[in-house]
């Protein structure tokens, strides 16, 4: 339990610390690019590290899944900003947050998790907890074709990104977590990169500090993702944490940005007290 109350840690720094580069006007892409950099570079080190101390060889698994899960990091990026343009922030939040059903029903079905009925009731109440608890919505947006695509890839591909985390723990368990993440942020790093320099980014010292702190909490919270699922099966754990993450945020987004709790918002919160306690038994 103590790596999924870090893991939430984390990905509030991350989410917040971007959250405060966009609002000091530092471009999203820039920011993202130093951000899996400086990512990279600490999982390099930590692989030195790992390596030195323990004589291990190359694994082709855990190299193979963390360069395509690094490859979907950066696609996600490109998703949401598409989706908070077409359609805004509160329904991309609601369908990125989803996408945990898909690693629950995998490992269900492929590497047979128990799931007890109540754990299927807390699946079921994630949807309706995560809609509630959602930024709200302004009405400008009119959703189109290509913003029902931009939505339903918004769901799948976290998804497919939290079942490669569980893959890594079913195919190459313990001694593999460290070379994946050092494939994961590089191959994200390469990604945003040349993306970056494509879109012509510009770097100043407020990009670097930010996207520093943000790779260092991208890296922690990875980390206590995959150190969770190696203690957790994924069906307890995805439905927790993306009732704990969202709720978090709302918690945190009224402390520092002084944002209005509507009673909607805290009847979600209500329901993800329910998931968390559903999912456990």
């Amino acid at each position: 339990m103590h790596y999924l109350i870090l893991y939430i840690i984390f990905m509030q720094l991350f989410s917040q610390t971007l959250r405060y580069s966009q609002r000091r006007g530092a471009g999203v892409l820039a920011v993202s690019a130093v951000n899996y950099v400086v990512a990279a570079a600490v999982s390099a080190v930590v692989l030195a590290g790992w390596w030195w101390s323990a004589g291990l060889s190359v694994q082709r698994v855990p190299l193979a899944l963390g360069a395509v899960t690094g490859t979907l990091y950066f696609v996600n990026l490109l998703i949401m900003l598409a989706a908070y343009r077409l359609v805004g922030v509160g329904i991309t939040a609601a369908f990125s947050a989803l996408g945990v059903v898909v690693p629950v029903i995998v490992s269900w079905y492929a590497w047979r998790e128990q799931m007890t009925a109540l754990r299927w009731a807390a699946v079921a109440l994630l949807p309706v907890a995560v809609v509630l608890m959602r930024p709200s919505q302004n009405g400008r947006h009119r959703i189109t074709f290509k913003a029902d695509l931009i939505l339903v890839s918004a769901f799948l591909v976290p998804g497919v990104v939290g079942t490669l985390h569980k893959a890594l723990n079913v195919y190459a368990p313990g001694a593999g977590r460290n070379l994946y993440q050092a494939a994961l942020f590089a191959a994200a790093a390469l990604s945003s990169v040349a993306y970056a320099r494509w879109r012509r980014a510009r770097y100043d010292r407020p990009v670097i500090v930010l996207g520093s702190v943000l790779g260092v909490s991208n890296v922690l919270a990875t980390l206590f993702v995959l150190l969770s699922l190696s203690v957790m099966q994924a069906v307890v754990f995805y439905p927790m944490s993306a009732s704990l993450v969202i709720a978090s945020s709302v918690v945190v987004s009224w402390l520092l940005w002084r944002e209005r709790v509507t009673r909607r918002q805290v009847v979600g919160l209500l329901f993800a007290v329910c998931i968390v306690i559903l999912a456990r038994l």
